[in-house]
């Protein structure tokens, strides 16, 4: 398991640092308010969730419907929609194509990734964003549109829900939401709210927290990395650095992946203990 970082920080002494955000966009600002027909949809879609014509779901529940041991994703054929809070960016370029979310704001009980067709998607789907996805919407010829809920990756216990299904040598997983189906399915409230990351030990980390904003504290990068940055040239698409938990007798460890698309890939990893926060995910094969 590994932690992708979002906006990380690791404190020496009472001094922290802040990665900067991406060149391009910089000062680009997300819109307070949503355009009129957006709003009208979603005001559409929460008047039939309190006349229960549409029935609100967990991201737990969500999650629920894709059983693994059938390594084969689960196309939803009922309207219900799941409510969510954007906890990633890609503002950074850490991110690529998808976001990761969590049910609640503060104190979340399950966090789900969502692919999608979309690049700079912090300029629609900003942090903290309350978003409402319709698994099942509705279509002209009541053909059968229901987005899929499974992995990208089989075995990679990263449940995830995308917009179609595609068959290899490995298995079935799930591909991205297309254009038409994210403007069909995904919809923005235009309420953004502050994302209180949820603090944990390494120890306690499991596939429960994948998706969701946590921070760790008293933790350090190995000391062997002194001098090192945060993305190693040598490699093609990401870097895992291992960050240790100094707060026990013996010493647990993390890994702290950052991509080579990143803007902060070249900065030097700061050294001493303190809080290190980001999003947790999981290495593409699942491994760790």
């Amino acid at each position: 398991m590994k932690i992708i970082p979002l906006k990380n920080y690791l404190t020496a002494i009472l001094v922290s640092l802040t990665l900067g955000s991406c060149v391009e966009d910089s000062d680009f600002s997300v819109p307070e308010s949503l355009g009129t027909e957006e709003n009208e949809v979603l005001n559409e879609i929460l008047e039939k969730i309190d006349t229960g014509t549409i029935q609100l779901v967990s991201i737990s529940e969500v999650k629920s419907m894709y059983k693994s041991y059938w390594k084969r994703p689960f196309q939803v054929d009922t309207d219900i929609i799941v409510k969510a809070y954007v906890t990633s960016s890609d503002q950074s370029g850490n991110f690529y194509k998808e976001l990761y979310l969590q049910d609640n704001p503060e104190a979340p009980n399950s966090g789900i990734k969502l692919i999608l067709n979309l690049t700079d998607t912090y300029n629609r789907f900003n942090k903290g964003r309350e978003v409402y996805i319709r698994l099942n919407p509705p279509t002209p010829t009541n053909y059968p549109n229901g987005l899929y809920i499974g992995e990208e990756r089989v075995g990679n216990k990263v449940i995830t829900i995308g917009g179609g299904t595609e068959t290899n040598q490995y298995g079935t997983t799930v591909r991205s939401l297309s254009e038409n189906q994210i403007n069909a399915s995904v919809f923005r409230s235009k309420e953004t709210y502050d994302i209180t990351p949820l603090v944990v030990q390494i120890p306690q980390l499991s596939n429960d927290h994948i998706g969701m904003f946590v921070q760790i504290e008293n933790t350090e990068f190995e000391a062997n990395l002194a001098g090192e940055r945060y993305f190693n040239p040598s490699e093609n698409y990401d870097t895992s650095r291992t960050i240790q938990s100094c707060s026990e007798a013996t010493y647990s460890t993390f890994d702290f992946e950052t991509s080579s698309f990143s803007s902060f890939k070249n900065e030097l990893l700061p050294t001493g203990n303190g809080t290190v926060a980001g999003i947790i995910s999981k290495t593409y094969d699942g491994s760790r």
